[in-house]
């Protein structure tokens, strides 16, 4: 029976080694990089020549949101950020607003299996937007535009999930449209991107 040949030199064998010690590092380093896919489904509506840049507040879309909650800032500094991109500003005052801009986010499901064996709760973001100087007149709260989106996702990952429906909702604010997206965080900046499937 033929001997295995051993390594011609000492560094071929710590070479070959630190290669078997690196891989397994390499690998997780590889995964960590990955981006994380997230399946989120959006329609969204717009009244005839009701999306345009203006000034906005942001109000609580239930009754049982408490407004001056960390949560609900939290939600509403992110979204007046994704506003502001768009060509939209902040109103100084509720009287001097052109737009209220109600923000609800939460579960509208059980948790049940998804994807596997884990269990998830189904999650909803809506935000839409109603005439605000029309609703000071008394014509009531006449909806300019509106979008609405769902996915699933771990309870204790409710703020992870926010921002990817957030993600998903922007692209289709102003617009008539409805379709499953996919939004992907890079794991390393942290942003999320909307991706269509």
């Amino acid at each position: 029976m033929k001997t295995p040949l051993a390594p011609k030199n000492k560094s071929d064998a710590s070479g070959a080694t630190s290669w078997f010690l690196l891989a397994p590092l390499i690998l997780l380093l590889s995964a960590s990089c990955a981006p994380d896919v997230y399946r989120a489904r959006v329609e969204a509506a717009v009244a005839p020549e009701s999306f345009e840049p203006t000034e906005f507040t942001i109000l609580r879309g239930q009754q049982d949101i408490d407004p001056d909650s960390p949560d609900f800032r939290r939600y509403s500094a992110a979204l007046t950020t994704e506003l502001e991109r768009l060509g939209f500003s902040r109103a100084k005052t509720m009287d001097s607003s052109h737009v209220f801009v109600y923000l609800r986010f939460g579960l509208i499901g059980e948790e049940v299996p998804h994807q596997g064996t884990s269990l998830e709760h189904l999650f909803m973001l809506e935000i839409e937007a109603v005439d605000a100087i029309g609703h000071r007149a008394g014509r009531g709260l006449v909806s300019l535009w509106k979008a609405t989106a769902t996915a699933h996702g771990h309870l204790d990952h409710r703020h992870k999930v926010f921002k990817v429906l957030l993600a998903a909702c922007v692209p289709f604010l102003g617009k008539n449209d409805a379709r499953d997206v996919r939004v992907l965080r890079d794991p390393v900046t942290g942003s999320y991107e909307f991706h269509t499937p």
